[in-house]
């Protein structure tokens, strides 16, 4: 019995079409074998965080009360070399009482732009640490929490208000976010906040 043309090709199209149907389905199931078994993601706002955190909140203070004495003793040192300066304008031109108090003055000026490098050296090494031990704490609590909660990804998201007129740092923030949405149920903030103080002893040590 002879096939006309028309039969033909259905009965060829038809063998392709299972054919294409049977390659999609065993990659369908390569794929779901290869792919993780019950992913589970969460997030974490760390501007939440750092404003909650008891350690970063300390860490703050201590930073501040390291700039008000900074602020303090070079008021007192600018005044100083003030002082100096007008006892050298008051004296005789090229008399020896001026020439020694212009090294005065001079030696005021030196002591008081040394002392304000040693004040921002000292303020920059607070901050360094002070953010390094924190964001170690919380890298520690969000693998802890993690691993009992059996969780396989957590990610930083950050709270941005488009709604007001972004500058520089808004820009950036903007450029540089990781996650753009997140489910509210994802967000594992306040368990990682809970830890974090739970475990915070005390005031980091100003050296």
């Amino acid at each position: 019995m002879r096939i006309n043309h028309n039969v033909k090709f259905l009965v060829i199209a038809v063998a392709i079409i299972c054919c294409a149907a049977w390659i999609a389905l065993a990659a369908e199931d390569s794929s779901a074998q290869n792919a993780p078994a019950g992913l589970r993601i969460a997030v974490v706002d760390m501007q939440k965080v750092l404003s909650k955190s008891k350690q970063w909140q300390d860490a703050a203070e201590e930073r501040m009360q390291l700039l008000q004495n900074a602020k303090t003793t070079l008021a007192k040192l600018t005044e100083q070399a003030q002082v100096l300066k007008n006892d050298y304008d008051s004296l005789p031109p090229g008399t020896k009482e001026q020439t020694e108090k212009k090294r005065q003055v001079a030696e005021a000026i030196q002591k008081l732009q040394q002392v304000n490098r040693d004040f921002e050296t000292k303020i920059t090494a607070h901050h360094n640490k002070s953010a390094r031990l924190v964001f170690q704490n919380i890298s520690d609590a969000v693998k802890s929490y993690a691993e009992e909660n059996d969780l396989s990804l957590v990610l930083k998201k950050q709270t941005i208000d488009t709604s007001q007129t972004g500058g520089a740092e808004q820009n950036l923030l903007l450029a540089t976010t990781e996650v753009l949405y997140a489910s509210p149920e994802l967000d594992i903030s306040a368990a990682i906040i809970e830890r974090l103080n739970a475990d915070y002893s005390g005031p980091i040590e100003a050296k």
